[in-house]
C-alpha cells in the first residue's frame, strides 16, 4: 500500500504504551525507532524489533535525529510543558510530515474538559502549541482512544474501581452507565491505520 510515510520515530518508546505501539509499525512495514536518553544503553540496539536512537532532548540534538523521518509519535508525559514545546519546534524545524502528540486518551478537544478533568490541561497546551506550527507546514493527528483496558485492568491500580486482587469492585451509579474504551494493541493497530492513511487523518 502507498502511503507518504516510511520512517518512523517513537518518543518515550519504553514506557506503558510505546512498546504496545512498535509491533504494530513494523507489521504495517514502517522502519521504526525509539528515541531514548537512557545512559544504560547505546544507538543501534534494537528494542522490540525497533532501533535505538540515542539524544539528550536539546533543540540541536533533536533536530538532528528527527531529520529524515516522516513521523514522530510522542507517547512522552505532557506534565512537561516545557520539554513537549521543545520537541514540537524540532519536528518543526526538522521538517518532519507527520507529528502524532501524546494525547491516546480522552478526548481533550471537548469543550469544557478542563474543568471536568483538570489533570488534562497540559494535554490541552500541547494540542494547543501543535496547532499553532500548522503556518511553518507541520501537520498532525490525534488519537483519543479512551482508557486502555487490559493496561488499566493490571496496571490502573483500581482506576477502573476493581481490585483483581481481592476480586472485588465499585458499581458506579448502580452499574448502569456505559464507557468507550480499547486496548493497547488496538492503540497501536488504529496508529499505524493513522499513519497509512496519510491525507484522511492530517490536522485532526
Amino acid at each position: 500500500m502507498f502511503t507518504q510515510i516510511k520512517n518512523v520515530m517513537i518518543l518515550g518508546g519504553r514506557g506503558n504504551l510505546g512498546p504496545c505501539l512498535i509491533p504494530s509499525l513494523i507489521k504495517a512495514g514502517f522502519n521504526v525507532s525509539v528515541l531514548s536518553r537512557a545512559t544504560s544503553i547505546t544507538s543501534g540496539e534494537k528494542f522490540h524489533g525497533a532501533t535505538i536512537v540515542k539524544s539528550d532532548y536539546t533543540m540541536a540534538s533533536l533536530i538532528q535525529v528527527f531529520t529524515g523521518q516522516d513521523a514522530i509519535i510522542s507517547t512522552l508525559s505532557t506534565a512537561n510543558i516545557a520539554e513537549q514545546k521543545i520537541v514540537i519546534d524540532a519536528v518543526a524545524a526538522a521538517k518532519v510530515k507527520r507529528f502524532i502528540p501524546s494525547e491516546f486518551g480522552s478526548d481533550t478537544s471537548i469543550d469544557g474538559l478542563e474543568e471536568m478533568a483538570p489533570f488534562l490541561k497540559g494535554k490541552q497546551d500541547v494540542m494547543d502549541y501543535v496547532k499553532t506550527k500548522e503556518v511553518e507546514g507541520l501537520t498532525w493527528t490525534a488519537l483519543f482512544t479512551g482508557p486502555w483496558i487490559d493496561w488499566m485492568l493490571i496496571e490502573g491500580k483500581g482506576l477502573l474501581c476493581l481490585d483483581i486482587k481481592s476480586k472485588t469492585g465499585e458499581l458506579v451509579d448502580g452499574g448502569r452507565p456505559k464507557f468507550t474504551t480499547t486496548t493497547v494493541s488496538q492503540v497501536g493497530e488504529a496508529t499505524a491505520a493513522a499513519l497509512m492513511h496519510f491525507d484522511e487523518t492530517k490536522n485532526q
